[in-house]
């Protein structure tokens, strides 16, 4: 028996996407790119179920920046920095691109 094959989330992406507009068949879409049409339908199914994810982020990153701002605003309201939470919090404010409230 040969060994499983990996897809990267890009790929299944792809794949998936092509299954999801729907111009080419299942089994075309399976043979051009070496997958089983059982596993292109199991991508298109999880990629249609989870398409909301990609708006729901930006909100959830606007909620962490907004809780980081009130963290920032009541523990070092005289721009002091010291110790580990300075720290974390300039860690945070890089990762988030909100560098200087």
């Amino acid at each position: 028996m040969g060994r499983r094959k990996r897809c990267t989330a890009q790929f299944k992406a792809k794949v998936a996407f092509e299954a999801a507009k729907g111009d080419k068949s299942i089994s075309e879409i399976a043979s051009e790119y070496g997958v089983h049409p059982q596993q292109v339908r199991s991508w298109k199914r999880e990629f249609l179920g989870k398409m909301y994810l990609a708006f729901e982020k930006d909100r959830d990153t606007l909620e962490l920046q907004k809780e980081l701002e009130k963290a920032y605003n009541i523990k070092f309201k005289t721009r002091h920095r010291s110790g580990l939470m300075g720290d974390a919090l300039g860690i945070a404010e890089v990762a988030l691109g909100v560098q200087g409230f």
